[in-house]
Parts: structure tokens; C-alpha cells; sequence
């Protein structure tokens, strides 16, 4: 007959159920990780009397509406638009600047399911100024 020791026995289940828990915790955290919207805008500056500006944005939600608002110092929104992300919830587009005042402004992006105007997910934003400033 084999005697088991207890203490030996507690610690050898423990060991185990904790590498279930850290494993299972691993797993479940990769599934349903959210990427974190990311845009990137260039150029970042441009002249008075208008320019294009190349959106690149990924992270957002696959075959949804991605909204830009630009947005100047006050809060005042003189422009904005929409584009589709494609089926990794990306866009790589262009949009015109044009007539507006200079100044300092915020590129504002979010998802905007509905089209009422109001994002519907975080705003991920980039900084632009008009016209660009001599260094």
C-alpha cells in the first residue's frame, strides 16, 4: 500500500490548478484583447489655401464607419467627414483641408455607426496646423 503525503499532495494540486488558471487567464485575455485605435495623418501641417491630408487608421471595428472631425482650438468643428474601414477595420484615404481658418486644430477620429454626428467608440486624434510654421 503507498502512502501519499499530504503536504506534498497540496502543494503538487496547487501547482497544478495555478498553471491551469495562468494558462486559461492567457488565453482568454488574447481572445478578447481589443486593439487600441491608432491614426496617423500626413502631412501634419499645410497652407492657408488648402491641401490633402493621407489618413492612415487601423483598430477600429472591421467594415464599420470611421468619422474625422477637425476640431480648432475654441472647440469649433468647421469640417468633417466619414470613410468605411475595410475587413481588418482599416482605411488608407485622402481627404481636402480647405477653407479654413488658420490655427491650430485636432484631427478627431471614432466609429460612428449611425452617422448622427457623435462618435460611438474612443476618439483617437492627431494635431494639425494651418499653415504649416516656419522652424
Amino acid at each position: 500500500m503507498m502512502m501519499v503525503n499530504i503536504p506534498t499532495a497540496v502543494i503538487f494540486i496547487c501547482g497544478i490548478a495555478l498553471g491551469i488558471f495562468l494558462v486559461s487567464n492567457t488565453l482568454y485575455i488574447n481572445a478578447y484583447a481589443k486593439t487600441v485605435p491608432e491614426v496617423s495623418i500626413s502631412p501634419s501641417c499645410g497652407p492657408k489655401s488648402g491641401f490633402s491630408v493621407l489618413i492612415k487608421a487601423n483598430g477600429f471595428e472591421p467594415n464599420s464607419i470611421l468619422a474625422w472631425k477637425l476640431v480648432d482650438s475654441d472647440g469649433n468643428v468647421p469640417l468633417t467627414g466619414y470613410f468605411h474601414t475595410d475587413d481588418n477595420g482599416e482605411v488608407r484615404d485622402q481627404t481636402a483641408i480647405d477653407d479654413v481658418a488658420k490655427g491650430d486644430y485636432k484631427l478627431q477620429f471614432g466609429e460612428d455607426a449611425n452617422n448622427d454626428g457623435q462618435f460611438d467608440s474612443d476618439i483617437s486624434q492627431s494635431d494639425i496646423t494651418i499653415p504649416c510654421q516656419n522652424k
